[in-house]
């Protein structure tokens, strides 16, 4: 499998893809006039979902990195994208706090996917909306406060995942994965002065990162397991 990575050039938008190993240039191209949020290769490395500032999801093929569809139904700017494990569908959240649901294959939004993809398997979790995730949100909450989400890709020895959130108050949570109770407990850091923009797991999920507004620091987090 050939490994790619996304350059953006902001001032004009202007978009290349290296290839990872030798850094050789494989595209460029331009598909909105409006920066990115979010983008993601398909499992199956066959697709890149970017989602953008003009609240449209763009699908290019991979490798010619060719566009196929403009995916238009959101109603504000695009915040989180996430691929099935099967790489034929997506879900997507956006600024007006929707969250929707999209057939690869044909193209198209699906209007009762919340209904039909309750038990789908997705390669990964970014969403800040979603059944899975209403544990994050505290008790009284408009939503605002959540910034980044990140699930683990490796089981807990106690036979969950877990998830991680950056929020507008500096603090970095762990919970369990699926986190459905509002107000549902976390191990918190502290550290970041503004807001946390961006938490990643690592390959193994023994490290988390997470990146500062502001401030313009990246922390680095070691789990540790507790028997």
């Amino acid at each position: 499998m050939i490994n790619f990575f996304f350059f953006n050039f902001f001032f004009n938008y202007l978009h290349k893809v290296y290839e990872s190993d030798s850094l050789e240039q494989i595209a460029n191209f331009k598909c909105s006039k409006d920066w990115i949020s979010d983008l993601k290769f398909s499992p199956d490395n066959k697709n890149l979902a970017i989602g953008c500032h003009d609240s449209a999801i763009y699908i290019y093929s991979v490798p010619d990195f060719k566009k196929k569809a403009g995916l238009r139904k959101h109603s504000s700017f695009i915040t989180h994208i996430d691929w099935s494990d099967d790489s034929n569908f997506l879900h997507s959240n956006c600024g007006a706090f929707e969250l929707l649901y999209w057939d690869i294959i044909g193209l198209k939004n699906i209007p009762n996917g919340a209904t039909q993809f309750r038990n789908q398997n997705w390669a990964n979790w970014t969403c800040s909306l979603g059944w899975p995730v209403e544990g994050i949100y505290g008790t009284s909450t408009d939503g605002t406060e959540v910034c980044c989400v990140d699930r683990s890709h490796i089981k807990h020895p106690g036979g969950y995942n877990l998830v991680a959130v950056g929020d507008d108050f500096g603090k970095v949570r762990v919970l369990r994965y699926p986190s459905r109770n509002k107000g549902s407990e976390a191990v918190v850091g502290g550290g970041h002065t503004s807001s946390v923009t961006g938490v990643r797991w690592s390959v193994g999920d023994e490290w988390l990162y997470s990146a500062g507004g502001e401030d313009c620091c990246v922390f680095q987090w070691k789990k540790i397991i507790k028997n």
